[in-house]
């Protein structure tokens, strides 16, 4: 019988030990039952981000549709809601967008700007208005102007100024430099720039799945 007594109290210490774990494993703070409820409150978070990122795309449609206008507005917003081309945030961004004027295909947001695929992406919103123009166009915002784009040559338009672009405003018809000469008109450009305009002058402009583009002003001399 004094033998039974170890194994008995050995036996209930395992009980007991068997007993702790079990506790620690279910009802503890970093139990099964906690980890499944973390679970699940990750995924839920996970649910909601994923609605968020669904609703950010939504509205980066409809911001993209609303500044191109191509639904019931023809308006270009600014941060202030103003739709004036005169406010410097709206100035001639439709016009490069759509090119009404049909000199060249719209011009990509890219081409002025470091365009964001997520909100928190470098150069997007994490600095304060306005918003950066690529240094490569050397913008001036005091004078409303770029400095070295290729698109109006020496002409440098106003930003926020109508009729400052239009055919024969960046290079002149015909331009002034050799091998032109003062007698040409617009139905001899096809004679050295037959990708850019046709034998009566008017801009090619091709139509393709990436959108409309245009051998005319953009940065590179058609010439055989």
């Amino acid at each position: 019988m004094s033998g039974e007594a170890p194994v008995k109290w050995l036996a209930l210490s395992l009980v007991a030990v068997i007993l702790m774990l079990q506790y620690r494993l279910w009802l503890s703070d970093d139990g099964v039952r906690e980890v499944a409820r973390l679970s699940e409150a990750v995924e839920r978070q996970k649910a909601e981000n994923d609605e968020l990122v669904a609703r950010n795309q939504q509205m980066v449609a409809e911001v993209a549709e609303r500044v191109l206008g191509t639904t019931n507005t023809q308006f270009v917003y600014n941060l202030a809601g103003n739709t004036q081309i005169t406010a410097i945030g709206v100035g001639a961004h439709r016009a490069h967008l759509t090119v009404p004027s049909g000199l060249r295909g719209p011009i990509p947001c890219q081409t002025c700007h470091l365009v964001p695929t997520q909100v928190d992406d470098p150069g997007h919103i994490d600095s304060l208005p306005p918003a950066e123009v690529n240094d490569s166009l050397s913008w001036d915002r005091a004078t409303r102007t770029c400095g070295t784009t290729n698109c109006h040559v020496a002409s440098r338009p106003v930003w926020t100024a109508r009729g400052g672009v239009f055919c024969g405003s960046c290079h002149g018809i015909p331009p002034a430099d050799a091998p032109h000469t003062p007698t040409m008109t617009l139905t001899s450009c096809a004679t050295c720039h037959s990708q850019s305009v046709d034998a009566f002058g008017a801009i090619l402009l091709t139509t393709g799945p990436g959108g409309t583009t245009s051998k005319h002003m953009n940065g590179v001399v058609d010439v055989p």
